[in-house]
């Protein structure tokens, strides 16, 4: 078992549950390379956190198995393309390897960019097995990747107006689950959150093996606006309706 990721292996669902951004643990061994003071990459890891993420979709994650990345995005985003000339966001300074702060500032030398390339790797290569292994017992498997976002938008992002947006649903196209993705919706229009597909952000995380090439593996994204259940301006703690919004989450999934 990796240290910086956690594997559920259990495969008697086909659902995958994958947490990629909750984690706000920086390698001591590799901390030198920040160019912050305590303080503030304290503060860093808590802004680019999809923090509680881990503790909405826990019990999903518990029950139907999964990924979970234990190491802050700010140290290695999984979900970046591997190819910097791939991936749009490293013309900022956020390809895999975070170079650059949420405000753009130098975040780090990357002298280690080499070790976090193999921890990379090695995540991924797990991804794919356990798709694999979900395939192979149910001929489909759906991953339901677990985000928040900010509930005021920073430099990094593309997106920078999104106000009314509570609920973000997204999805490629090739690998889209109808039925998951209109009971998403429903379920959060019902709870009266605003809901948008692909808005403001897009796609959902497929296992690299499989990408663009089976139609029996479907990928949903969740992204909540971090006002709906914690401050995430000035505590980070959580609000009075996390436990709503986690009851809203597991009475989606909850009959798979």
């Amino acid at each position: 078992m990796s240290k910086y990721f956690k594997l559920n292996e259990d495969t008697f669902s086909h659902i995958l549950v994958h947490i990629p951004h909750s984690s706000l643990y920086i390698p001591k061994d590799m901390r030198d390379d920040y160019l912050l003071d305590v303080k503030a990459l304290e503060e860093e890891t808590k802004v680019m956190a999809d923090m509680y993420t881990d503790e909405l979709f826990g019990s999903l994650f518990e029950r139907y198995g999964g990924l979970r990345l234990d190491v802050s995005r700010i140290f290695l985003d999984v979900e970046r393309f591997r190819d910097d000339n791939k991936e749009p966001m490293a013309k900022k300074g956020m390809g895999f390897a975070y170079a650059k702060t949420s405000m753009l500032h130098d975040l780090r030398t990357l002298k280690y960019r080499e070790s976090i390339a193999e921890i990379y790797d090695a995540y991924h290569e797990t991804l794919n097995k356990l798709v694999d292994e979900k395939l192979r017992a149910h001929g489909k498997c759906l991953i339901v990747d677990c985000h928040s976002f900010p509930s005021v938008a920073r430099p990094y992002q593309i997106q920078q107006e999104y106000d009314g947006v509570d609920i973000c649903i997204g999805f490629d196209r090739y690998h889209k689950d109808e039925k998951i993705v209109t009971g998403i919706t429903d379920k959060f229009i019902q709870a009266e959150y605003k809901v948008a597909e692909n808005f403001p952000y897009s796609g959902s995380m497929v296992s690299s093996k499989h990408y663009g090439n089976n139609k029996n593996v479907k990928s949903v994204m969740i992204e909540l606006n971090r006002r709906t259940y914690m401050d995430d301006i000035r505590t980070f703690e959580k609000n009075g309706n996390f436990m709503k919004v986690k009851k809203i989450i597991e009475s989606i999934f909850g009959k798979n």
